[in-house]
């Protein structure tokens, strides 16, 4: 009779442990509005929004400038050797000055073009 008593408390004990950690999830869980609410009163949506756009445009501007300097990369002579010896000259890709332009036009293009069905999609006040 006592093992079971024992037995029967340790139980209790164990739930009692178990319920108390699921309220402190609970409260902490509870508790995260709170602080998304405290960071959007301290902080105003149009901060957020002007801090994202910036982030925005300087990732575009990173890949603008990151995309010039990689066709002059491609587009240089390199020297190579070959197993048997022979020595050469040649970029890794045989682009002439008109092509390249060609391509980093397609991409400023296609950047602009992008920003049209984004406003459109904007305006229609529908988000996703």
């Amino acid at each position: 009779m006592a093992d079971e008593l024992q037995e029967y408390s340790e139980r209790t004990a164990i739930k009692k442990t178990f319920s108390q950690e699921s309220d402190s999830r609970q409260a902490l869980f509870a508790s995260k509005p709170e602080i998304a609410k405290a960071f959007m009163q301290r902080f105003p949506k149009r901060y957020i929004v002007a801090l994202l756009a910036f982030l925005g445009f300087c990732n575009a501007y990173t890949m603008r400038v990151n995309l010039s300097i990689a066709i002059v990369a491609m587009v240089e002579n390199k020297t190579q050797t070959d197993g048997n010896g022979t020595v050469y000259s040649a970029p890794e890709f045989p682009w002439d000055s008109r092509l390249q332009g060609y391509i980093l036009g397609s991409f400023f293009y296609g950047y602009i073009v992008t920003q049209i069905p984004a406003g459109i999609h904007l305006d229609s006040n529908t988000f996703l």
